[in-house]
Order: structure tokens, then C-alpha cells, then sequence
């Protein structure tokens, strides 16, 4: 089996700090808190610039991993 790094066969990328993406010309948007095994996300919403990166955005089929213990990976099924 050949050995590949996993940036390059995929886009990574680590979340964003909220407070960073807060400072003009904003609207409440949804913001991942807590994902779980079962794949059920818990977040909120918050005032964050519109400016901000699309790449910082979660879409249909992308992978989350949770690096704090307990270490959790799911799949977005649904936008």
C-alpha cells in the first residue's frame, strides 16, 4: 500500500477562533461547540465579520475531528 500525507489528498483545516472574526461588519452565524460520535453537533450563534474565509466553513462531506480527548471524527451528512 503506497503511504500518502493526508494534505495531499485532502484540504486541512483547523477551526478558527471566533474572537479573532468578530470586529466589523458582522452577522449571526452558527458556530460548532461540541461534536459527538453519534454525529450530532452542538452549537450557537454568534456575531462573526462576513469577510470572513469561506474555507472556515462547514459543508456537506466534510470530516470533523475533535482533537481535545475524547477524540471524535464524523462525517457532515447535511448542510
Amino acid at each position: 500500500m503506497e503511504k500518502m500525507k493526508l494534505d495531499e489528498i485532502a484540504d486541512v483545516f483547523t477551526g478558527a477562533r471566533v474572537e479573532r472574526f468578530n470586529l466589523n461588519n458582522t452577522k449571526n452565524q452558527p458556530v460548532i461547540r461540541k461534536i459527538y460520535p453519534n454525529n450530532q453537533i452542538d452549537y450557537d450563534y454568534e456575531k462573526i465579520s462576513i469577510e470572513l474565509n469561506d474555507k472556515f466553513y462547514t459543508r456537506k462531506g466534510d470530516i470533523l475531528i475533535q482533537l481535545r480527548e475524547p477524540n471524535i471524527i464524523i462525517r457532515v451528512n447535511q448542510e
